[in-house]
């Protein structure tokens, strides 16, 4: 196993450290590498103080923040924080359990049990308050839809258990607008985070022949595959595929570089053996009497100011499935809209109301998880208790 304390070592505990600044989640890093390089791995582990340490560790853009911008990056000798990240919450764990008294009295309902839910939760938890998750389908039900080769599943059944095995309660009830008011009233705090759970469709005729991303991943269906989109999880349908055996495009209607996924995902598919169609818009799907789609695509030309015109070329698919991976919206059962929350710097909506992760548009793990630490942060203070961000 590689040597985390000789790799921690390296952090020169820069006076302003730039792998803090870029991490949403605002973890202390060159504290956490500190120590790690004395052993002292319980307390690296409180350092982070939340319980996605290993899932960060796996899955953060670790690039575009803490490894990215660590000064060391300059000289391509960047400190492998997501390594040690992943490593020591691999080996120790986090505790769920009483640690203060400043929400002692205080009944906390959080709507939604993913990551940002599952973070604010166990904050408050934690200092004492009596808590409640409503969630309908299961605890980190989003994250277990991602792939075993990008993050192990066992990361997320440690999280879990130390949650059911705390006094933290979990009502499996899907909460609407009208239940999120009687919330509101019958709880001193809501702390709304429910995830982008409804998919968005390709609008085209013979829809009704796609199969959803979520339904995709959590089945153990292998074919000729066409992805339709280019985010990560595009990324995480073909390569799924590919390693299984399956042939796997990506069809994508602009340019390579345009796809939102992380560069190492995209690479990791074309290594995965994912064939990249861009510049291409679905237009069609038929299935035809051997039961094979075809999936009819038309080319697009770009303006050069983003704007896309599809054209009369069009390209045929012979596949098994066409996977839609477009991206989740809003469930207008929950929110008047498919629009983001508009909240405070906090986290506020109104009142005793408070919104993090998906909700407000921040989708990275690191992301809700600095939502519900700020919002968190924010109910102490109304207590009195100061407490640092």
């Amino acid at each position: 196993m590689t040597d985390i304390t000789t790799i921690a070592a390296r952090c020169l505990n820069c006076g302003k450290p730039m792998c803090r600044l870029h991490c949403p989640a605002n973890t202390d890093i060159p504290t956490f590498l500190a120590y790690v390089k004395d052993g002292n791995l319980q307390q690296a582990v409180q350092t982070v103080g939340h319980p996605f340490g290993e899932v960060c560790g796996y899955i953060c853009p670790h690039d575009e923040q803490c490894r990215g911008n660590c000064v060391l990056s300059r000289r391509g000798q960047a400190v492998d924080m997501p390594l040690c990240e992943r490593t020591v919450f691999g080996e120790v764990g986090y505790d769920v359990a009483r640690r203060g008294t400043k929400l002692v009295g205080k009944h906390v309902a959080v709507v939604g049990g993913g990551v940002s839910g599952v973070t604010f939760a166990v904050k408050c938890y934690e200092e004492g308050a009596s808590v409640t998750i409503y969630e309908a389908k299961g605890l980190l039900y989003t994250l277990y839809s991602l792939p075993q080769f990008r993050l192990p599943h066992e990361a997320l059944d440690k999280i879990v258990a130390k949650v059911t095995d705390s006094d933290i309660a979990v009502v499996h009830e899907y909460v609407d607008n009208a239940k999120l008011q009687t919330l509101q009233t019958a709880y001193d705090y809501v702390y709304l985070a429910c995830g982008t759970m409804v998919a968005y469709k390709l609008g085209i005729d013979g829809e009704e022949y796609v199969t959803g991303a979520d339904e995709f991943l959590r089945g153990d269906v292998v074919g000729n595959v066409i992805v339709v989109g280019g985010g990560n999880t595009a990324m995480d349908c073909a390569r799924k595929n590919a390693r299984s055996g399956g042939k796997t495009t990506i069809c994508y209607r602009r340019k390579i570089d345009d796809m939102p996924a992380y560069a190492k995902e995209v690479q990791a598919s074309v290594q995965d053996g994912v064939a990249m169609q861009t510049n291409l818009a679905p237009t069609r799907i038929v299935r035809q009497r051997d039961g094979k789609l075809v999936a009819t695509f038309a080319e697009t030309i770009n303006d050069g100011r983003g704007k896309l015109t599809i054209t009369d070329v069009t390209h045929d698919f012979v596949c098994d499935y066409v996977v839609a991976a477009l991206g989740n919206g809003l469930d207008e059962n929950t929110f008047a809209t498919d629009r983001r929350v508009s909240v405070d710097d906090n986290g506020c909506v109104g009142g005793n109301l408070y919104c993090g992760g998906d909700a407000i548009g921040h989708s990275l793990v690191s992301e809700a998880v600095g939502d519900a630490k700020r919002a968190f942060a924010a109910i102490c203070n109304t207590q009195g208790n100061n407490i640092d961000k």
